[in-house]
């Protein structure tokens, strides 16, 4: 049994430890990594009716350009030219004379294959940056998609969304979702948030991308050049499967979270066993050796904090300070030191008068020389047991906290936290079992592997149970 349990402590220690090997996402930062609430990639295995739902698929328009598999067209090539970069597409639009109101476009084509179901969100993606006479042009975007059957659907234009020209001008990326309520309006599309992309994905296939640039010169009177450097023009189409545990409500990874979780979790545990068992056996020590007055205030103490209603009052003082972990773990402790006090004390009392404890006092040996030189080693054993049985009621209480909303930072991802997310945005009303089953588990695997190694090692150190 403490082999089982040493074995599943052991695989959450390695969790912890090589988390950033394990996971290339931030818990908290990483979002929009797929659709949200998407399932699991092994749906398939456990309900055949999702084994075809869509994975990420990400078509790097700018990229198939660069690789000579897309197309790049201007309108008048004298005006526009494109010139290949490394990895980016470099126009420049020439206004020679300063000539009246005109434009000019550039029309970019990519293609993929698509052979899932339809998907309920798609994403365009453009990062690129303007340089040159800004004043004297204006730029305008569009972007279509044309489907198997040659039916061409348009899926947003510029002035469809606000701070496309200010993310261009200032080099940021900008991204439009199709499931944005402004856009299906403009497209007129009802407002629900598949609307868009089921209307593109009716049927499988080779989809062709077209994405148009319309460079419109102001008539300023004076010669202009423009500069766009195309970083990346990419079509994304959020998957409804992602990864080995799905994705939240902000489409974040769950298996991060859990990953990263286990060190909260681990830390909580160790941290609060070690502190308030030593806490108890310091107290036990003294109140069983020293006796009379002392151990009577000391063991009154003890029944006082054993009394006390831990969890509530842990939520009420939590809420009060509004604590950090390193609060949390201390105040665990303090209220968690009371029960191991009277096992030490008892045990003290069971070895106080042996022989060896005699022998130091003849020798001299003061109170506190005796308590950790003699007294300590021996109480030791059971101490190790304690902690193996107080860490799993310092995680599952932490746990209980963060689901509660009072525990730690919000910025930090626990287990607890975790299912807190999961019962206040929506995972029960959506049955998402992906994102609300694997942080309960883990917190069930870890506390069962302490309690057996806690249970283990009292079977082997504790006297009265060897005798047995």
């Amino acid at each position: 049994m403490g082999l089982v349990g040493l074995a599943i402590l052991a695989s959450f220690v390695f969790m912890a430890i090589f988390a950033p090997f394990l996971t290339p996402y931030d818990p908290i930062t990483d979002r929009e990594l797929a659709d949200w609430l998407a399932y699991p990639d092994w749906i398939g295995l456990i309900d055949p009716g999702k084994s075809n739902l869509p994975q990420n698929v990400e078509v790097p328009i700018v990229k198939q350009v660069l690789q000579g598999k897309g197309e790049a067209t201007a309108s008048n090539s004298s005006l526009i030219q494109t010139t290949p970069g490394s990895d980016s597409l470099v126009i420049e639009v020439l206004d020679p004379v300063g000539a009246s109101f005109h434009s000019e476009n550039l029309t970019i084509k990519g293609y993929f294959n698509y052979q899932f179901d339809p998907p309920d969100t798609l994403m365009i993606s453009i990062w690129g940056k303007l340089t040159g006479d800004t004043d004297n042009f204006y730029l305008k975007a569009s972007f279509d998609v044309t489907k198997p059957n040659g039916e061409k659907v348009k899926v947003w234009e510029s002035m469809f969304t606000e701070g496309f020209l200010t993310s261009i001008n200032m080099g940021e990326k900008f991204k439009v979702r199709s499931s944005s309520p402004v856009l299906l309006m403009r497209l007129g599309l009802p407002p629900t948030k598949e609307a868009l992309a089921h209307k593109v994905f009716t049927e499988k296939g080779t989809f062709q991308l077209q994405a148009i640039f319309e460079f419109i010169t102001l008539g300023a009177g004076r010669p202009g050049r423009l500069k766009l450097e195309l970083r990346d023009l990419r079509f994304i189409v959020l998957g409804l499967r992602f990864g080995v545990m799905g994705t939240d409500d902000m489409a974040r990874d769950i298996f991060s979270q859990i990953v990263y979780g286990s060190r909260v979790s681990l830390m909580v545990g160790f941290a609060t066993a070690f502190t308030s068992v030593m806490l108890g056996v310091l107290v036990g020590m003294v109140a069983g050796y020293v006796g009379g007055r002392v151990d009577e205030a000391l063991m009154r103490f003890a029944d006082l904090i054993m009394v006390l209603p831990g969890l509530p009052l842990i939520i009420v003082v939590a809420m009060m300070i509004k604590g950090s972990l390193t609060e949390i773990v201390l105040l665990l402790s303090l209220l968690g030191w009371g029960g191991g006090a009277r096992t030490m004390r008892a045990f003290v009392l069971s070895i106080k008068n042996k022989v060896f404890v005699e022998a130091s006092k003849a020798r001299g040996a003061g109170t506190w020389r005796i308590i950790f030189r003699h007294i300590l080693p021996a109480v030791m054993p059971l101490a190790y047991a304690g902690m193996a049985l107080a860490a799993p009621i310092a995680i599952t209480t932490e746990a209980e906290l963060s689901f509660l909303g009072v525990g730690g930072s919000p910025f930090i991802i626990s287990w607890g936290k975790i299912l807190q997310f999961a019962q206040t945005r929506g995972a029960f009303q959506y049955k998402a079992w992906w994102w609300i089953i694997p942080p309960g588990l883990c917190i069930a695997l870890i506390s069962l592997g302490f309690i057996m190694i806690g249970h283990s090692l009292d079977e082997i150190l504790n006297p009265r149970l060897r005798r047995r």
